[in-house]
């Protein structure tokens, strides 16, 4: 057996044991097609990484009680960090995305505070861990925007225009860890794989309701990224031809419509214009406001939200249509009322969906505000688990040039 077959049969098995949490070698023999032997020096290998641990006897079935094993994600940490246009959220996790710490501070509305800010609380964070003995062994980054994953630049981020290119660059002059930034749409989208995915669906669609609008789809157990570096975004697609002016300059997104930015903006011109309404009286105006008014039966707010689910509910017809998802997951701030959200949106996609079968599960993620820390610190994650290795050696990271000082 060569080298690759080894470390792919590893990682194989790794991922095995880390979906059913507890098995046996025989369990992990008839699925993967190895002996059990071949299975007992896989799992030592992986007993000495500190990734699957001995964990007690399954119960006899008339011989010897079967050993069982484990995965161990304690072991590990991550630090994960979510670039919210509102909040920066810092977390440190294991490897089960048991989160052990967690920061929330604003977010700079300068790109150099923005930097100093990160470089600051990062290296404060991993030496607070050391102090407990909590070994962080890389950091992930979520960013509102394009992202060269590859590259590590921030190549377009409509809401947060003045954030720098070279966050991963900048950070690796001073942090001797692997660090991997992406779009926190598609972080949220590997978060929800690897944590909230219980019948183990291979094909989701994420949407991400909140300041702005952001969109991720994991198809056949793969993140999808496109020809263009990602540009997968369901919120600068075109719902409303000669609509509202969209942060990114076109006309009639669906993010322009639809997202709590465009909520807001729409219930403060009702204000304005001196409609009847409990929101004259809401300062300052949020999405949550609004909601919680419609809720309560407020006219002006009922309409201000229906038009905008309207076209939200549309839009998420088209991806059902067209992508045929198992699942339609829906994150961020505007999930705060997603009883509401899920009453308003579920109807439109049934009337509009194409297939004589049923419509996706569409459904909030159980990760809540934790959902985009986690899945940045699932980009570290999915290293291990791709590799079956806690060495950074063996993740095949793609550095970016070092800019010259």
């Amino acid at each position: 057996m060569n080298h690759q077959t080894s470390s792919s049969n590893q990682t194989r098995v790794l991922n095995l044991i880390r979906i059913h949490q507890t098995t046996t070698r025989t369990n992990l023999a008839q699925e993967t097609g190895l002996t059990v032997p071949a299975i007992s020096n896989i799992v030592r290998g992986l007993e000495l990484l500190k990734l699957v641990k001995e964990d007690g006897r399954a119960e006899s079935t008339g011989g010897k009680p079967a050993q069982l094993v484990s995965f161990d994600g304690t072991q590990y940490f991550v630090l994960g960090v979510d670039m919210g246009t509102t909040n920066l959220r810092f977390a440190v996790m294991n490897l089960k995305g048991q989160v052990v710490y967690k920061e929330i501070i604003p977010t700079p509305t300068t790109d150099r505070t923005l930097m100093n800010i990160l470089d600051t609380r990062i290296h404060q964070i991993i030496a607070d861990c050391a102090s407990r003995g909590i070994i962080v062994v890389g950091i992930g980054i979520g960013a509102p925007g394009i992202v060269n994953r590859a590259t590590g630049q921030l190549i377009y981020s409509p809401n947060m225009k003045y954030a720098t290119s070279e966050i991963r660059t900048e950070l690796m002059r001073s942090i001797d860890l692997p660090i991997e930034i992406h779009n926190i749409t598609k972080c949220m989208a590997l978060a929800e794989q690897n944590f909230d995915n219980d019948d183990g669906a291979t094909d989701i669609f994420c949407i991400s309701l909140g300041f702005g609008i952001g969109s991720a789809l994991i198809t056949h157990s793969e993140l999808y990224e496109g020809a263009n570096n990602g540009y997968t975004e369901m919120g600068h697609t075109l719902i409303k031809p000669n609509g509202p002016l969209c942060a990114c300059g076109n006309h009639g997104c669906v993010e322009a419509v639809s997202s709590i930015s465009a909520i807001i903006r729409d219930a403060k011109t009702a204000v304005d214009r001196g409609e009847e309404t409990i929101l004259k009286t809401q300062t300052p105006l949020t999405g949550k406001k609004v909601f919680d008014a419609a809720i309560a039966g407020d006219p002006v707010a009922i309409q201000v939200v229906s038009n905008a689910l309207q076209y939200l509910g549309i839009a998420i017809t088209n991806i059902t249509n067209l992508l045929d998802p198992q699942r339609i997951v829906l994150l961020g701030g505007m999930t705060n009322s997603k009883d509401y959200l899920l009453e308003k949106i579920v109807p439109i996609v049934q009337e509009n969906h194409f297939s004589v079968g049923d419509i996706p599960q569409i459904q909030v993620s159980k990760l809540g505000e934790d959902a985009g820390v986690i899945g940045a610190a699932s980009l570290i994650m999915n290293h291990i688990f791709q590799s079956a290795s806690v060495d950074p050696v063996d993740w095949q990271l793609t550095r970016p040039v070092m800019l010259a000082d």
